[in-house]
């Protein structure tokens, strides 16, 4: 299995709402829930335009982790920042 870490970008957004809907469980469990609006896929791409927005004007770092197996899968990487903090 390769790992690649890339910035957010408008290429993702199809894959990155995919694994949000399917994990949407989850982040409600762990503290993280999203308002229904959010698994809207036109609000989900307004919402991704504004944050790369933000990372292209210096403002944050979105960068996300991708396996790439037989099914490529992407998740945001937290463990990347901390990286880059360390």
């Amino acid at each position: 299995m390769d790992i690649t870490i890339h910035l957010l970008d408008e290429s993702v957004k199809e894959e990155l709402f995919e694994f949000e809907v399917e994990n949407r469980n989850y982040f409600a469990q762990i503290g993280f829930p999203r308002d229904e609006s959010y698994y809207d896929f036109r609000n989900f791409e307004q919402i991704t335009k504004d944050l790369i927005f933000d990372q292209e004007n210096g403002m944050t770092v979105y960068p996300l982790r991708k396996y790439w197996t037989r099914i490529k899968k992407v998740e945001p990487s937290s463990t990347f920042l901390s990286s880059l903090i360390s």
